[in-house]
C-alpha cells in the first residue's frame, strides 16, 4: 500500500479535528441567570424545613397583597404547586410601590425577575381557626426579599 496516496486525506482529517469548532452561544433567555421555579421548588422541598439562599429568575404571572406584603408569584394561581411567589415585606413593598401610589400590576406582570433572597417551602393551612374541621393544609414555595436591591428586572414579555 502507498503511503503517499493517504497522506492528503490524513492531513485534511488532522487540520479539520484540530480547527477550533464554534458553537452557538446560548441566548440570554435560553439560559437562566438563576435557579427557575421548577429548581427552587424542588430544592426547597428537599432542604425543607430549613430553606436556602440563593439567586432565581421567574417571570411574573400574578400579584397579590395580604396583610401589607407583596406577593409576586409565577404562576396565574398562587396555590398552584408549580409557582413561587416573592414574600415582600410591608416596608419593602411600601418602597417598590412608592408608599402605595404606584400599582404593582403594571410594575411586575409579564417582567422577568432575577431575585437574590432566601427560599423555603411553606405550609399553608386552610380554615385553620374552624373548631372541629379536619386540618387541612398544602404548601407554596416562598423566596423572602428584605431590601428592594434584592430585585432586579431583566425583561418584559
Amino acid at each position: 500500500m502507498n503511503n503517499k496516496k493517504w497522506l492528503p486525506l490524513l492531513l485534511c482529517l488532522l487540520a479539520t479535528g484540530c480547527a477550533q469548532q464554534s458553537t452557538p452561544k446560548a441566548s440570554p433567555q435560553s439560559r437562566p441567570l438563576g435557579l427557575t421555579p421548577y429548581q427552587t421548588i424542588w430544592r426547597a422541598a428537599e432542604v425543607a424545613p430549613k430553606g436556602f439562599p440563593g439567586r432565581f429568575e421567574l417571570t411574573v404571572k400574578a400579584v397579590g397583597m395580604v396583610h401589607g406584603y407583596l406577593y409576586l408569584n409565577s404562576e396565574l394561581d398562587y396555590r398552584d404547586q408549580r409557582s413561587i411567589s416573592i414574600e415582600i415585606p410591608p416596608k419593602v413593598a411600601k418602597q417598590l410601590l412608592d408608599n402605595g401610589k404606584l400599582s404593582p400590576e403594571p410594575l411586575f406582570i409579564g417582567k422577568t425577575l432575577l431575585v437574590d433572597g432566601f427560599a423555603s417551602r411553606v405550609r399553608i393551612d386552610i380554615n385553620p381557626d374552624k373548631p372541629g374541621a379536619k386540618k387541612l393544609y398544602y404548601y407554596q414555595t416562598h423566596v423572602l426579599v428584605k431590601d428592594r436591591r434584592q430585585i432586579q428586572v431583566l425583561a418584559s414579555q
